[in-house]
């Protein structure tokens, strides 16, 4: 989840240094169907939180359901697709402070 933004920027890192940082590296497989949905349907909701005093809101059940109704039933169970969106909302918040 912490990729997408860093990624360009460690890439760039790599090619002027000629050496991958560490980071780079170890960068986790995201190649995986689920994880591309898993990925997309965060990105999606994140763009869609608001805004509070300390920093963005989480993302809520509600929000979570009008995806689904959107797009679609995740190709998971949907309670296990609700806890992953949650546990990444709070790692994103958690990597933000």
């Amino acid at each position: 989840m912490q990729w997408g933004p860093r990624l360009e920027f460690l890439i760039e890192k790599a090619e002027e240094d000629g050496e991958a940082p560490a980071a780079l590296a170890n960068k986790p497989d995201d190649s995986s169907p689920l994880v591309q949905e898993l990925l997309a349907a965060f990105w999606v909701l994140h763009d869609m939180r608001g805004e509070g005093l300390n920093g963005p809101e989480r993302i809520t059940l509600v929000s979570i359901q009008a995806y689904v109704e959107l797009f679609g039933q995740p190709s998971m169970d949907m309670d296990l697709f609700v806890r992953i969106i949650s546990i990444m909302d709070r790692a994103h918040k958690s990597a933000k402070i």
